[in-house]
């Protein structure tokens, strides 16, 4: 509004003086406008930012809110956008899913019960949350535009764990829904998602160079995640998997993209947890046979 404001006085002022006889003298003799005092006001957050920068263009352009938790979202987490897919073939699992609170909302159900409606989104896509009971209870704190959060859900039938089950209808499968058992603030159990390392490689491929340049990688990357190393040889077509006991590792997103780019060149393969990256998964599907041995 301040700067409206100045906008328009200055176009009529210059206006005016375009009309004045002395209308170059601000120029000629040195007289500044005096511009607006700018109020000091408090800095945007990182995803206010970005929020305000996809509404005004329609895409995230500078980064992604959730870059900061790219690594325990894309390699420890399902995607959103399969949770549909995952019902309708009746996948009865527990898996982890993590992302942004986009958006959520309170209501009354006919009961006159409160509830809520989470949606969470990822990079696949989002998933609404639907909380009503118990879980909105003991949930509703979370019913927070941007917030980042983690949830432990469930496929199972509808009803599965009442107390008094719902009546089977002779002939119709039961209706499949999406239980949370457990949701946190994702920032309080991003690490703990990061279970393990996996690093494959060729028993041909390896010499000091790689050893040496991996060697400084990961002892640079010191942290909790387990490490293991797995040695393939092509000629039995068999894998030693080894364990390292004095070195775990931290994994950020720069230790991802330094193996991703060694990935590249042919010589290694790398997993987090036991999900293969998204550069193996477009190329191949191997099956690894695995020998439990410490190191």
């Amino acid at each position: 509004d301040v700067l409206v404001r100045f906008g328009n006085k200055y176009q009529q002022d210059q206006a005016a003086n375009s009309m004045s006889l002395f209308g170059d003298l601000g120029g000629g003799m040195g007289i500044d406008i005096q511009l607006p005092e700018m109020l000091p006001v408090p800095r945007w957050s990182a995803v206010e930012r970005l929020n305000k920068e996809k509404n005004l263009i329609g895409i995230f352009l500078s980064a992604h809110p959730l870059d900061q938790y790219s690594v325990p979202i894309k390699y420890a987490c399902t995607n959103l956008a399969k949770i549909g897919k995952m019902k309708d073939n009746r996948e009865m699992k527990t898996f982890s899913v993590g992302g942004l609170v986009t958006a959520c909302r309170e209501g009354m159900t006919k009961k006159n019960m409160p509830f809520g409606i989470l949606t969470l989104q990822d990079y696949s896509g989002s998933y609404e949350f639907p909380l009503f009971g118990n879980d909105y209870t003991t949930y509703r704190n979370y019913l927070k535009e941007n917030l980042f959060v983690a949830i432990i859900v469930k496929i199972q039938e509808r009803g599965s764990d009442w107390k008094f089950k719902p009546k089977e209808e002779d002939g119709k499968p039961k209706e499949m829904e999406v239980k949370i058992l457990k949701m946190e603030l994702l920032e309080n159990v991003a690490e703990k998602l990061l279970k393990k390392l996996t690093i494959s490689l060729q028993l041909g491929s390896i010499d000091s160079i790689l050893t040496s340049k991996l060697l400084g990688l990961l002892g640079g990357n010191k942290g909790k995640s387990e490490l293991f190393l797995e040695v393939h040889d092509p000629e039995t077509s068999s894998n030693l998997k080894l364990k390292s006991r004095k070195l775990n590792v931290d994994i950020t997103p720069q230790l991802v993209k330094e193996l991703s780019a060694i990935q590249k060149t042919g010589v290694i393969k790398f997993w987090i947890n036991d999900n293969k990256t998204i550069e193996q998964e477009n190329n191949q599907d191997d099956a690894n046979n695995e020998t439990n041995t410490e190191d």
